[in-house]
C-alpha cells in the first residue's frame, strides 16, 4: 500500500505481446528445411552402417569365403572412428575453441560431407575388390568416416561466438 492508502500497480509485460502473431508456412518450407537438415547430417552415417556388412566385411575384406582381419575388426573400427571424432569435435565446439563466422561453420561441414560422398561412391564404382588394396582401402574408409564425423559434430553444435 502506497501511503494515500492506494494499491500499487505493477504493470508485467507478456513476452508473448512483443513476438506478435506467429508467420504461416504456407509452403512448408520451415518443415523442408528442417527435414532436410536432418537427411543432410544423418544420411553420410547411415550409408556407412547400412552397407558396412555386406560391402565392406563380406565383399570387400572376405577372400574366398575366409574373412581377413579386415573383414573382423571393421565393424568395430569404423563404430570407434565415427563416435570418436564426432565426439571430440562437438566438445571443441562447445567449448568454443573453435571460431568464425557461422555461415562457414554450416557450409563448411555440408561441403565437407558432399565431397566424402562423391569420394565414396566414385571408390564404390571404379574401386574393385582386390587382395593388393585393401589395406589402402580400409585405411581410406575409415579416413573418411573419421572425416565425416568430424564434420558431423562441428555442423551438429554451431553455437554462435
Amino acid at each position: 500500500n502506497s501511503p494515500s492508502g492506494s494499491v500499487d500497480k505493477v504493470e508485467e509485460k507478456s513476452d508473448d505481446a512483443d513476438l506478435g502473431v506467429p508467420p504461416i508456412d504456407t509452403c512448408h518450407l520451415a518443415f523442408a528445411i528442417v527435414l532436410l537438415n536432418g537427411i543432410g547430417v544423418l544420411l553420410p552415417w547411415n550409408m556407412f552402417i547400412t552397407i558396412a556388412p555386406n560391402y565392406y566385411v563380406e565383399y570387400w575384406f572376405t577372400v574366398d569365403g575366409n574373412k581377413t582381419s579386415y573383414a573382423k575388426s571393421f565393424m568395430s573400427a569404423l563404430g570407434i572412428t565415427a563416435q570418436l571424432p564426432n565426439f571430440l569435435m562437438s566438445l571443441i565446439n562447445v567449448m568454443q575453441i573453435i571460431g568464425g563466422s557461422l555461415m562457414i561453420r554450416i557450409a563448411g561441414p555440408l561441403i565437407v560431407n558432399c565431397l566424402n560422398v562423391i569420394v565414396i561412391l566414385a571408390l564404390v564404382i571404379f574401386q574393385d575388390p582386390d587382395p593388393d588394396a585393401m589395406h589402402w582401402f580400409y585405411i581410406v574408409s575409415l579416413t573418411i568416416v573419421m572425416v565425416m564425423n568430424a564434420s558431423n559434430g562441428l555442423y551438429q553444435v554451431r553455437i554462435p561466438i
